[in-house]
Protein backbone atom coordinates (compact mmCIF):
# COMPACT_ATOMS: atom_id res chain seq x y z
CA UNK A 1 0.00 0.00 0.00
CA UNK A 2 1.35 3.40 -0.95
CA UNK A 3 1.96 5.86 1.84
CA UNK A 4 -0.76 8.43 1.34
CA UNK A 5 -2.22 11.46 2.96
CA UNK A 6 -4.18 10.77 6.13
CA UNK A 7 -6.15 13.79 7.36
CA UNK A 8 -6.40 13.88 11.15
CA UNK A 9 -8.58 16.99 11.32
CA UNK A 10 -9.48 19.97 9.19
CA UNK A 11 -12.06 22.63 8.51
CA UNK A 12 -11.56 23.20 4.78
CA UNK A 13 -14.48 20.98 3.70
CA UNK A 14 -17.40 22.04 5.85
CA UNK A 15 -19.82 22.48 2.97
CA UNK A 16 -23.40 21.29 3.13
CA UNK A 17 -22.67 18.95 0.22
CA UNK A 18 -19.69 17.30 1.94
CA UNK A 19 -21.71 16.81 5.12
CA UNK A 20 -24.98 15.73 3.49
CA UNK A 21 -24.92 12.26 5.08
CA UNK A 22 -24.38 13.76 8.53
CA UNK A 23 -27.30 16.14 8.03
CA UNK A 24 -29.50 13.33 6.78
CA UNK A 25 -28.53 10.93 9.59
CA UNK A 26 -29.36 13.61 12.15
CA UNK A 27 -32.66 14.68 10.52
CA UNK A 28 -31.32 18.16 9.78
CA UNK A 29 -32.06 18.39 6.04
CA UNK A 30 -35.27 20.36 6.67
CA UNK A 31 -33.56 22.91 8.93
CA UNK A 32 -32.43 26.30 7.64
CA UNK A 33 -28.93 26.60 6.21
CA UNK A 34 -27.51 28.58 9.14
CA UNK A 35 -28.69 25.93 11.60
CA UNK A 36 -27.15 23.19 9.44
CA UNK A 37 -23.81 25.04 9.24
CA UNK A 38 -23.77 25.49 13.04
CA UNK A 39 -24.44 21.76 13.49
CA UNK A 40 -21.62 20.89 11.08
CA UNK A 41 -19.14 23.20 12.85
CA UNK A 42 -20.14 21.79 16.22
CA UNK A 43 -19.66 18.20 15.06
CA UNK A 44 -16.33 19.09 13.46
CA UNK A 45 -15.22 20.62 16.77
CA UNK A 46 -16.16 17.33 18.46
CA UNK A 47 -13.98 15.50 15.92
CA UNK A 48 -11.08 17.82 16.80
CA UNK A 49 -11.58 17.07 20.49
CA UNK A 50 -11.50 13.33 19.73
CA UNK A 51 -8.28 13.81 17.80
CA UNK A 52 -6.82 15.80 20.69
CA UNK A 53 -7.32 12.78 22.97
CA UNK A 54 -5.70 10.52 20.38
CA UNK A 55 -2.67 12.80 19.99
CA UNK A 56 -2.29 12.96 23.77
CA UNK A 57 -2.19 9.13 23.80
CA UNK A 58 0.36 9.09 20.96
CA UNK A 59 2.54 11.60 22.80
CA UNK A 60 2.97 9.12 25.68
CA UNK A 61 4.94 6.92 23.25
CA UNK A 62 7.30 9.61 21.99
CA UNK A 63 10.93 9.26 23.13
CA UNK A 64 11.93 11.08 26.30
CA UNK A 65 14.35 13.97 25.98
CA UNK A 66 13.09 15.13 22.58
CA UNK A 67 11.06 18.29 22.05
CA UNK A 68 8.31 18.86 19.49
CA UNK A 69 9.14 21.57 16.99
CA UNK A 70 6.94 23.16 14.35
CA UNK A 71 8.72 24.48 11.28
CA UNK A 72 6.56 26.83 9.27
CA UNK A 73 6.48 28.62 5.97
CA UNK A 74 4.25 31.61 6.61
CA UNK A 75 2.55 33.57 3.86
CA UNK A 76 2.27 37.08 5.27
CA UNK A 77 1.38 40.47 3.84
CA UNK A 78 5.07 41.23 3.27
CA UNK A 79 6.03 37.91 1.71
CA UNK A 80 6.83 34.37 2.78
CA UNK A 81 8.84 33.85 5.94
CA UNK A 82 10.25 30.69 7.52
CA UNK A 83 10.23 30.18 11.25
CA UNK A 84 9.96 27.63 13.99
CA UNK A 85 8.50 27.28 17.43
CA UNK A 86 8.49 24.59 20.05
CA UNK A 87 5.10 23.30 21.07
CA UNK A 88 4.35 21.92 24.50
CA UNK A 89 2.04 19.06 23.51
CA UNK A 90 1.49 17.12 20.31
CA UNK A 91 -2.22 18.00 20.49
CA UNK A 92 -1.24 21.69 20.14
CA UNK A 93 -0.70 20.87 16.46
CA UNK A 94 -4.50 20.84 16.11
CA UNK A 95 -4.81 24.54 16.84
CA UNK A 96 -3.89 27.47 14.66
CA UNK A 97 -4.83 31.10 14.12
CA UNK A 98 -5.46 30.32 10.45
CA UNK A 99 -9.03 30.74 9.19
CA UNK A 100 -8.85 27.30 7.56
CA UNK A 101 -6.60 24.54 8.78
CA UNK A 102 -5.86 20.90 8.09
CA UNK A 103 -3.60 18.57 10.08
CA UNK A 104 -2.46 15.47 8.22
CA UNK A 105 0.25 12.88 7.78
CA UNK A 106 1.78 12.47 4.38
CA UNK A 107 4.14 9.64 3.56
CA UNK A 108 6.87 11.14 5.73
CA UNK A 109 5.77 13.64 8.36
CA UNK A 110 3.00 15.19 10.42
CA UNK A 111 2.10 18.36 8.53
CA UNK A 112 -0.53 21.05 8.40
CA UNK A 113 -1.72 23.59 5.90
CA UNK A 114 -3.50 26.79 6.75
CA UNK A 115 -5.10 29.68 4.92
CA UNK A 116 -5.89 33.19 6.05
CA UNK A 117 -6.53 36.62 4.56
CA UNK A 118 -2.83 37.28 3.85
CA UNK A 119 -1.90 33.95 2.33
CA UNK A 120 -1.18 30.29 2.96
CA UNK A 121 0.94 28.61 5.59
CA UNK A 122 2.61 25.22 5.65
CA UNK A 123 3.79 23.50 8.81
CA UNK A 124 5.87 20.42 9.58
CA UNK A 125 5.92 18.96 13.08
CA UNK A 126 9.03 17.04 14.11
CA UNK A 127 10.78 15.63 17.11
CA UNK A 128 13.83 17.75 17.88
CA UNK A 129 16.82 16.41 19.78
CA UNK A 130 17.58 18.01 23.07
CA UNK A 131 15.88 20.35 25.45
CA UNK A 132 14.22 23.41 23.91
CA UNK A 133 15.23 25.50 26.93
CA UNK A 134 18.94 24.59 26.75
CA UNK A 135 20.05 24.34 23.12
CA UNK A 136 23.57 23.16 22.43
CA UNK A 137 25.69 25.17 20.02
CA UNK A 138 25.08 22.54 17.32
CA UNK A 139 21.31 22.58 17.84
CA UNK A 140 21.22 26.37 17.84
CA UNK A 141 23.29 26.52 14.60
CA UNK A 142 20.99 23.92 13.00
CA UNK A 143 17.90 26.07 13.71
CA UNK A 144 19.68 29.22 12.50
CA UNK A 145 20.61 27.51 9.22
CA UNK A 146 17.08 26.16 8.89
CA UNK A 147 15.40 29.54 9.31
CA UNK A 148 17.84 31.45 7.13
CA UNK A 149 17.75 28.95 4.29
CA UNK A 150 21.30 27.66 4.56
CA UNK A 151 22.03 24.19 3.23
CA UNK A 152 21.43 21.42 5.76
CA UNK A 153 22.88 18.01 4.91
CA UNK A 154 20.73 14.93 5.22
CA UNK A 155 23.05 13.59 7.95
CA UNK A 156 22.73 16.81 9.95
CA UNK A 157 18.95 16.87 9.45
CA UNK A 158 18.68 13.31 10.81
CA UNK A 159 21.00 14.12 13.71
CA UNK A 160 18.65 16.76 15.08
CA UNK A 161 15.17 15.69 13.94
CA UNK A 162 12.92 12.65 13.75
CA UNK A 163 9.53 12.22 12.15
CA UNK A 164 6.48 11.93 14.40
CA UNK A 165 4.57 10.06 11.67
CA UNK A 166 5.73 6.53 12.69
CA UNK A 167 4.16 6.99 16.13
CA UNK A 168 0.90 8.22 14.61
CA UNK A 169 0.96 5.45 12.01
CA UNK A 170 1.39 2.80 14.68
CA UNK A 171 -1.45 4.22 16.75
CA UNK A 172 -3.90 4.15 13.83
CA UNK A 173 -2.53 0.97 12.26
CA UNK A 174 -1.65 2.55 8.92
CA UNK A 175 0.81 0.77 6.69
Amino acid sequence: MKKGKHVLWGNYDLSLEEWHDFLEDNCLLEEDEEYQEDAIRSMNDDYREDEEYALNDIEKNLPNGWSIICIGSLGLWDGVHVGYKFIKNLSDALYSDDDYYELYCDGYHLRARGSHHDGNNGYTFLLFSGNKDYLTTGEDKFLYDLVYGHHISKARWHKYTRSIRPYIKDYYGWR
